[in-house]
């Protein structure tokens, strides 16, 4: 694709019928074809479930309201098609470990996954396996840490690629998960919480994690061991396809990571503010330069006066990191935003427009992913 490139991330509505699911997918599609839109990147894999036919995943609760019931049709096939007829790509996005969330933060973990894993399909992965699991706040997902769980991930890749005509595979930001905050049932004040101080994985890595002396480094080496995997799998089977994240927007802090920045960028991403590498363990950077992914969209869902995450100065640094390399840069451009009644630089109608203008202005980015 060449710098007129204009991918469209998007999910579809739950529970809707066979007819309605197709008209409004239909409707979708033609409305990003009058806006010559040439690609697609749809969440076919949402909860460790399946908008497909799969001998490994279930089918999709968000397709019938019930995990594991077949709707009767094939999704992902007829959304190829209907994309191929107008000669646009179709992204498929997977979620690769998310399992369950929504529940109350407060309940005890044993009693969460044991109502949570009732609730899924006998097939599911994670039911299978509960062992795999873990859980933090009010989500459980896959352990990223197993090595049964980095090769799941790679034959459900590897079932999609062999058995549809995708044009390129598409994982977002979900690696391990964000810090977050509870209310303290007393006080009323806000209480942090973030992944490992609980030890959620610490006998997974007392199991994998010899030759590691920092239990970060070793999560970082699981979530790099499950994109490289996934990466060899794609390319074996259909050299064409393309691999594609999309990241969380700032890589790392220029205070903590000189090699993330130049002189004078990034230094307005304070150390408070979160991270891909520092807070979910995915070194986005290195996949890059190891040639690990075919494409990446770094989330810059902020605007030019942010002050925390400059949306210029974020460009000008991804657009540093994949100069050399034969990965291509999309900017994730946050379309959503202009409902967004707290941040005033979105009501500028122009901010969207400015953006992509600024774009323009560096021959690294190749294009834009709309998000919805």
């Amino acid at each position: 694709m060449d710098f007129n490139s204009f991918k469209y991330r998007f999910s579809i509505k739950k529970g809707l019928s066979e007819e309605e699911f197709k008209k409004e997918y239909i409707n979708i599609l033609n409305q990003l074809q009058n806006m010559n839109f040439n690609a697609v990147i749809f969440q076919v894999r949402p909860m460790n479930d399946a908008f497909y036919n799969s001998k490994l995943n279930p089918w999709s609760q968000y397709l019938t309201g019930k995990q594991g019931v077949s709707p009767g049709w094939d999704p992902l096939k007829w959304m190829i098609e209907e994309t191929h007829k107008r000669n646009m790509e179709f992204h498929a996005w997977l979620n690769p470990y998310r399992v369950a969330q929504g529940f109350s933060i407060d309940k005890p973990t044993d009693e969460v996954i044991k109502e949570e894993l009732v609730k899924l399909a006998d097939n599911n992965f994670a039911k299978l396996h509960p062992d795999c699991v873990l859980r933090f706040a009010n989500k459980l997902f896959l352990d990223p840490g197993r090595p049964e769980v980095q090769n799941f991930i790679k034959d459900t890749v590897v079932e999609i690629v062999k058995k549809y005509d995708v044009d390129a595979i598409h994982f977002d930001d979900y690696f391990y998960p964000y810090k977050t905050s509870k209310i303290d049932n007393v006080t009323g004040k806000k209480i942090p919480l973030v992944f490992g101080e609980a030890l959620e994985d610490k006998d997974t890595f007392e199991l994998y994690g010899k030759g590691y002396s920092d239990i970060k480094e070793w999560r970082r080496n699981n979530v790099d061991n499950m994109i490289r995997i996934v990466s060899q799998a794609i390319k074996r089977e259909k050299p064409y396809v393309k691999f594609g994240v999309s990241p969380f927007g700032i890589w790392g802090h220029i205070a903590k990571h000189p090699e993330g920045s130049k002189e004078g960028v990034g230094s307005h991403t304070p150390v408070t503010s979160q991270s891909s590498y520092d807070d979910i363990y995915a070194d986005t950077r290195k996949w890059v330069k190891s040639g690990w992914i075919d494409y990446i969209i770094p989330q810059i869902y902020w605007s030019f006066a942010n002050n925390a995450a400059p949306y210029a100065e974020l460009v000008d640094w991804w657009s540093d990191v994949v100069r050399g390399t034969n990965c291509h840069l999309y900017i994730g451009q946050a379309v959503y935003k202009y409902t967004d009644k707290l941040d005033t630089d979105w009501q500028n109608p122009e901010e969207i427009i400015n953006q992509i203008k600024f774009n323009s202005l560096y021959k690294e980015v190749k294009g834009s992913a709309f998000s919805v």
